[in-house]
Order: C-alpha cells, then sequence, then structure tokens
C-alpha cells in the first residue's frame, strides 16, 4: 500500500496500472480539477462520479477521454477559465500547457478567441488500446453518465457505502496485485483502516 493522493485532483495517468510517477504534466491536471472546483463550486468531477472507486476506475479508460472532455467544455464560468480548464485537463499529457504557459493565459498575454471545439480536440483519444470492456459499459445497470452529461454514474452499493460504512475516506488506495488493487481505503470511527469488497463487506488491512 501507498499514498497515491487525492483521487478527485489526480491525473489519468496515475490511475492507470502501472501508475506513472507524478510529475508536472500532473501537476497541471490537478491545477486544472482546481479550476472545476472553483467554477462549479464542488470537487471535481462529484456529479457525475460521486463514488471515488467509480472515479478511479473511469481515470483508467482513455476510452473515457470524450466523457471528461465533454465534462470540461460544458462548465458554467469564463470562457477563458473553461477553455483554460480543458486544456489542463487534456487526457494526454503531452497535450497540456506548462504552467509558464499558463501563466501567461491568466495574464492575458496570448489571445483568448480560439473556440471551445478547438480545445476539446487535445482531449480525445483517436485509438484506445484496451481491450476489456469500458467502464460505461461494465455499468449499463446503472443510472450511467449519458453525452449531456446530466446523468450520474452510482455504484450499486453507493448508498450502502456512504451511508452504513463507518468510516472516511483517507486519500489512499489499496494497491495489491489482487483484486482488491485500486480500491479506495477508509478509517473507522473506532480506529482501523479498511477497504470494501464489491457486496459491501469490510477487509480490514494489517498494520
Amino acid at each position: 500500500m501507498y499514498v497515491l493522493g487525492t483521487i478527485r485532483w489526480m491525473a489519468p495517468e496515475l490511475c492507470s496500472p502501472p501508475p506513472e510517477p507524478s510529475s508536472f504534466s500532473s501537476d497541471v491536471w490537478s491545477y486544472g480539477c482546481i479550476i472545476l472546483e472553483t467554477t462549479s463550486a464542488r470537487e471535481p468531477w462529484i456529479d457525475q462520479f460521486n463514488d471515488d472507486s467509480l472515479l478511479f476506475r473511469a481515470l483508467q479508460r482513455k476510452e473515457n477521454a470524450s466523457i471528461f472532455a465533454h465534462l470540461c467544455a460544458t462548465q458554467s464560468g469564463p470562457s477563458h477559465l473553461r477553455q483554460l480548464l480543458i486544456q489542463c485537463c487534456a487526457w494526454s499529457k503531452t497535450d497540456r500547457p506548462a504552467f509558464t504557459d499558463i501563466l501567461r493565459k491568466l495574464n492575458g498575454d496570448e489571445d483568448g478567441n480560439a473556440s471551445i471545439d478547438e480545445y476539446v480536440d487535445c482531449m480525445s483519444v483517436d485509438n484506445p488500446v484496451a481491450t476489456e470492456p469500458s467502464f460505461l459499459e461494465k455499468n449499463d445497470g446503472n443510472d450511467a453518465l449519458t453525452h449531456d452529461g446530466n446523468k450520474k454514474i452510482q455504484s450499486p452499493n453507493n448508498h450502502h457505502k456512504s451511508n452504513t460504512n463507518g468510516g472516511r475516506l483517507t486519500g489512499e488506495m489499496y494497491t495489491s496485485r489482487g483484486m482488491a488493487s485500486g480500491r479506495p481505503i477508509y478509517e473507522g470511527s473506532k480506529g482501523g483502516r479498511y477497504y470494501l469488497t464489491q457486496s459491501g463487506s469490510k477487509v480490514y488491512l494489517h498494520k
């Protein structure tokens, strides 16, 4: 087990197995999430992925890039911040701006008349390499996110997890090679850390 960071601000390359080390590019994604948090007054991606484990799984799959691009493009707020959000949260880290470029944009040193569509293009991934069903295909039975971004994706056990697990998210992930890999870790109200199985059962971690 090791700390990857807070999931809602984590870049896709930090979530995909094996995770890449953090970098300036992943920090730029996190900065984009701060912009999203500022313009929406809510935690990043919370309206569409209200469970951290669902968001973590969605960030692991390249074919979900267009979903995140659409969410960024339809945010409220000033257009120059929306354009910057789209660029910072580009799925491919090579498409994200450097912080020096971000500073120039915030200072108004660059032309802000480019269309949103031009920026959305940089978030697309044309050739997904994954062969397994996508995150959304695996969740057909749930309230899957439609292309208009209006519906949430909820885990079947989501209400059980949020209301009855009696713990709080620690921001850490269980990263064994087994079936529990990638699950968020909770800290119990009376101490002890655990993750939840798909059935909602607690599995405590040994120190």
